[in-house]
């Protein structure tokens, strides 16, 4: 199995489910349809992570890249498309928050769209909080973090961690150079794999401060919500 390739698959699903809830909100059976086509292919993706070969990397990388590109037209119909993500940890379970706005709170909202306040929230239910318990130091966070984005993930060669309390700082070197190419769209693998990883291993919520990506080395700070 390799890793990477199965949070693609499921970066694909939750393409296609947004879609789905773009083309609920036009009443468009047209879109519907092509919205289940893209979450069969991410269930797809999802076998294909469990046999991997090298050749498949460039195609599915490529894939990636067009999806994301479309659901950045729909994120712009919802006035999401500049928005960062945030967490949040409810029930340990991790949520994936898109919002102008962020919600104080989460349990009265439904997993897709919900509107609070006039603004469009996008919930996206994720993973469970990781295994392990929660990380009760900086450096145990940072090792755990390691052992995912650079051992399992392979996203990129080196972390570094910093902050405290309300705040966190991360610095990622060495980038996957295949991850790379231009402005970060919305809900970009990169973004995610940090925040959700993040989020997991401290058992806790988080919101982008901000990210800065120059040439293969990121770097955002997050604040601490849960």
């Amino acid at each position: 199995m390799d890793i990477k390739y199965v949070l693609l698959g499921i970066n694909v699903i939750v393409f296609g489910a947004l879609l789905a809830v773009y083309s609920y909100l036009v009443g468009s059976p047209q879109l519907l349809g092509v919205s289940s086509s893209i979450i069969l292919v991410g269930l797809v993706l999802l076998v294909l992570g469990y046999s991997y070969v090298e050749p498949t990397t460039s195609l599915l990388i490529d894939y990636s890249r067009d999806v994301s590109r479309f659901a950045s037209l729909l994120l712009e119909d919802l006035r999401l498309s500049n928005i960062l993500p945030s967490t949040y940890v409810d029930g340990g379970r991790i949520y994936l928050v898109l919002s102008a706005a962020p919600p104080s709170s989460i349990r009265d909202l439904s997993p897709g769209l919900n509107v609070v306040g006039g603004e469009p929230v996008l919930l996206i239910p994720l993973n469970d909080v990781f295994e392990g318990g929660v990380a009760a130091s900086l450096y145990e966070v940072e090792s755990r973090v390691r052992e995912w984005l650079v051992g399992e993930y392979g996203l990129c060669s080196a972390i570094e961690l910093g902050g405290g309390g309300e705040t966190l700082s991360v610095r990622l070197i060495g980038l996957d150079t295949r991850l790379l190419g231009g402005e970060l769209s919305p809900l970009n693998p990169i973004d995610t794999m940090v925040i959700t990883t993040l989020s997991g291993v401290m058992g806790k919520g988080l919101q982008f401060i901000r990210r800065v990506l120059e040439g293969s080395e990121y770097r955002a700070e997050f604040r601490v919500v849960g």
